[in-house]
């Protein structure tokens, strides 16, 4: 591709758990403010990619489950969801909690 049509090319936004880790130039209250929009819009997965971010930070655990529970009430059948609540309490050390929502998860790929 010549650079100018590189230049001329639409960027395109991939979003993966990775990059909505909680940098210094987007602070993790934000990224949990977006983690919190995308539940309420409807986008779990979206959601689990924010909270994943957060978790890898140990960014404010306690408050991630809560949200994650929260949000599995309103989408049970969300396998990133559950994965990622297993995630936040491997984080807490919650053993049988992380392992409770990594068997549900599993479940629901069956």
């Amino acid at each position: 591709m010549a650079p100018e049509a590189a230049a001329e090319a639409p960027l395109i936004q991939v979003e993966s758990a990775e990059e909505l880790v909680p940098t210094a130039e987007v602070p993790a209250d934000s990224t949990l403010a977006d983690a919190r929009k995308a539940l309420e819009q409807g986008q779990p997965s979206q959601a689990a990619a924010y909270y994943a971010g957060l978790i890898k930070q140990n960014y404010r655990l306690d408050e991630v489950i809560k949200d994650l529970q929260q949000a599995l009430y309103r989408f049970p059948v969300d396998i990133d969801m559950w994965v990622t609540l297993g995630d936040a309490h491997c984080r807490t050390n919650d053993l049988q909690e992380a392992l409770d929502a990594y068997n549900k998860a599993e479940e629901l790929v069956r």
